[in-house]
């Protein structure tokens, strides 16, 4: 009776050696897929993120782009307003200095006739 009772527990034994080993089995199996699916997971938020950064360099690119395109269109109206500004004030200086001329050969003439009259 104590025999088949050893016999009996070492079958069982053997038995839940086989089941345990199975579940191990099962579940080194159930990690490695785990694994592999945490490593693919990752492997796509990395290159999304990736993604996203090459996207928000880009608009910055493009942002400074746009702002130094408009500030270079501001620039270039402001130096043609300047030379239209300057090129009013030299036509404004020359028709001074014509002026001064005119009035200065007028008053040598004037001048001159009082003379001649004098004499």
């Amino acid at each position: 009776a104590i025999a088949a009772a050893r016999q009996a527990a070492d079958v069982k034994a053997r038995a839940l050696a086989v089941e345990v080993g199975a579940a191990k089995d099962e579940l080194a199996a159930a990690m490695k897929l785990f694994a592999q699916t945490a490593a693919g997971l990752e492997e796509r938020g990395a290159q999304a993120a990736a993604e996203a950064d090459a996207a928000r360099v880009l608009e910055v690119e493009t942002t400074v782009r746009e702002h130094n395109a408009k500030y270079s269109e501001m620039l270039k109206q402001r130096l043609a307003a300047e030379e239209a500004e300057h090129t009013r004030a030299d036509e404004a200086d020359a028709a001074a200095d014509r002026s001064k001329s005119a009035a200065d050969s007028a008053q040598a003439e004037a001048e001159a006739a009082r003379r001649a009259a004098a004499a």
